[in-house]
C-alpha cells in the first residue's frame, strides 16, 4: 500500500518527545487544555461521556468498545502568530479517553508539536499533531501495549 512506508531511518534523523524542553505553561479547566501565548494559541477540549459511535469506526482508547468512554475528544484549534492553523476534523475524531493533564505544546524551530494520550490501559495510544512553518504536517499515532 503506498500509504505505508517501510525501511531504516538513522536515529541522527529522529527527533523524540523526551528531549524537547517544554517551554509553555499549560492550562487544563474542566474539558479544555490548552496553552496561550503572544504568538501561540493551542487548545484542545473534549465532550464529557460521549454517545457510543458505531462499531465500525476504530475506537482508539478503548478494547473496541470494553469499559466506559469517559469522553472523546471535541476539538483542536491552534493559532500560530495570529494565523490559524487549519487540521481536518478527521485528524481529531474517534479519539477517547483523553487525558487532559498529559496535554502537551513543543515548539523547536519552525516546529511545533501538540501532544495528548489517553488515561486508558485497555488500548492505550498517544497521539502529536505536526504543524510546521505554520502548516498542518500529519498526525501520529503511537499504540501501547
Amino acid at each position: 500500500d503506498a500509504k505505508y512506508q517501510f525501511g531504516y531511518m538513522h536515529d541522527s534523523r529522529i527527533l523524540e518527545l523526551k528531549d524537547l524542553e517544554n517551554q509553555f505553561e499549560t492550562t487544563v479547566q474542566e474539558s479544555v487544555a490548552f496553552v496561550e501565548t503572544d504568538k501561540l494559541k493551542v487548545k484542545l477540549s473534549v465532550e464529557p461521556k460521549p454517545k457510543r459511535p458505531d462499531y465500525k469506526t476504530c475506537l482508539l482508547g478503548t478494547d473496541q468498545g470494553v469499559g466506559e468512554l469517559y469522553n472523546q475528544l471535541k476539538s483542536l484549534s491552534v493559532n500560530i502568530n495570529g494565523k490559524p492553523v487549519r487540521i481536518p476534523e478527521e485528524d481529531f475524531k474517534y479519539l477517547y479517553i483523553i487525558d487532559l493533564s498529559s496535554f502537551d505544546v513543543f515548539q523547536q524551530g519552525n516546529l511545533t508539536i501538540v501532544y495528548v494520550g489517553t488515561r486508558s490501559v485497555a488500548g492505550f495510544y498517544q497521539c502529536v499533531w505536526v504543524i510546521k512553518d505554520g502548516e498542518y504536517l500529519k498526525r501520529y499515532l503511537y499504540f501501547g501495549e
